[in-house]
């Protein structure tokens, strides 16, 4: 469904004016990225798929201290999660994003050298543990670190922000 921009940021939780600010360094996720480079767009292009990534972004740097154009990325990725989300939220009433910092550790001389990788996985946090668990049982790469953001409580958000302004988006 399209939206118009003033729906977009009160769906996605975020002020005109650290729009303007992402968009002027590059930082809006996805879609909405194109959107906002094209003057000659028409306002109702940006969609609640967008609205997600955007709000995503905004709490993976926000609260995950992830960097923003980090978070723009990850977000953007999750586009193509977006449906298996909002079934597992639906589902169990619980989604989150993991951000972490993948780590190929190699010894070159007795040297340690580290590559880091943003890696981030979507669902509950006891499938997020597994999928951690099984890829680092597969590769030899080690995390670092954890971030979660609630992308339960970015859906219960533009769910409350529909109905208060009577928005059919399809998140019921």
């Amino acid at each position: 469904m399209p939206l118009k921009r003033r729906h977009y940021l009160k769906l996605a939780g975020v002020d005109d004016q650290l729009f303007k600010t992402l968009q002027r360094r590059e930082q809006v996720p996805g879609f909405a990225r194109r959107i906002s480079e094209d003057k000659k767009s028409s306002d109702e292009l940006y969609s609640v798929v967008s609205a997600f990534q955007l709000a995503l972004a905004d709490n993976l740097a926000s609260q995950a201290s992830a960097d923003r154009t980090e978070a723009a990325a990850i977000s953007t990725a999750y586009a193509l999660y977006f449906s298996d989300l909002w079934s597992i939220f639906k589902d169990t009433g619980d989604v989150w994003i993991c951000n972490y910092k993948e780590c190929t550790i190699q010894n070159s001389d007795g040297t340690e050298v580290i590559k880091q990788a943003p890696t981030a996985f979507g669902g509950t946090i006891e499938q997020i543990l597994a999928q951690i668990a099984q890829r680092n049982a597969d590769t030899d790469k080690e995390v670092r670190s954890l971030a979660f953001v609630n992308a339960g409580a970015i859906f219960r958000r533009m769910q409350r922000v529909a109905k208060d302004d009577d928005l059919n988006i399809g998140l019921e």
